[in-house]
């Protein structure tokens, strides 16, 4: 579904990704793990057309999508999630939701309100009257709006108790498990890679170990470097 092969990007002469390889399959989680500063958002924001690759190519879908504006990235069907939230605060969380779908003819509020029945509990209340757990919901759902074939999320726990990083990582699982690829970038690694199906851990980066999410975990490079143990 989503191939990079040899992405360098960064910001004008700091070179920040570098040769990056990474795929993500159709329905698959993948797992982009790291320290700060390891190029973890640049590989976001250079795959979503926010940032201008230096090299190297994106492929969606079987169509190079590295030469498009931001906004073509999002009608292809790969949306993208900042992190922060970004949602627009005074508007109601319905409102939020259906900006969402403003490339899109048609939209399923339904489906959202399933996959997150808090959404239409507080339909008619400010967004910036939620919950931190509540805002990283609507955020995730109104990019559910577009209908995505890929959503990228990028740290969907930041300012999270423990409680409610469980709860937005089950909900970004639930995401998957409805057919929609996610590359989750996540600075709590290990629940990260306890639900992705496959990560590539970054360092300065470059992409310096891949595999089964699990089995990562289990890894003693990963466990001393990135998990505390």
């Amino acid at each position: 579904m989503l191939t990079l092969e040899k992405l360098c990007a960064g910001y004008g002469r700091l070179q920040v990704v570098h040769d990056l390889d990474l795929t993500v399959g159709e329905g698959e989680l993948v797992a982009l793990v790291g320290a700060n500063g390891a190029g973890k958002t640049t590989t976001l924001r250079a795959i979503g057309c926010l940032i201008r690759r230096t090299s190297g190519t994106t492929t969606f879908l079987g169509d190079r999508i590295d030469r498009l504006r931001p906004h073509e990235v999002t009608r292809r069907g790969l949306v993208h999630v900042p992190e922060g939230r970004q949602l627009f605060g005074p508007l109601t969380v319905e409102e939020n939701l259906r900006l969402g779908a403003w490339t899109r003819p048609s939209y399923d509020l339904k489906r959202v309100h399933k996959l997150f029945p808090v959404l239409k509990e507080r339909g008619r209340q400010a967004a910036e009257t939620l919950s931190g757990g509540q805002q990283q919901m609507l955020a995730i759902g109104r990019a559910l709006m577009s209908r995505p074939r890929l959503l990228m999320l990028d740290e969907p726990s930041t300012g999270l108790s423990p409680e409610l990083t469980r709860n937005v990582l089950d909900a970004v699982k639930a995401v998957c498990d409805t057919g929609v690829s996610v590359l989750l970038v996540e600075q709590n690694a290990h629940q990260a890679l306890s639900i992705a199906d496959r990560a590539y851990v970054l360092e300065s980066g470059v992409a310096a170990l891949h595999g089964r999410g699990r089995e990562l975990a289990e890894d003693p490079r990963v466990r001393k470097a990135y998990l505390g143990l």
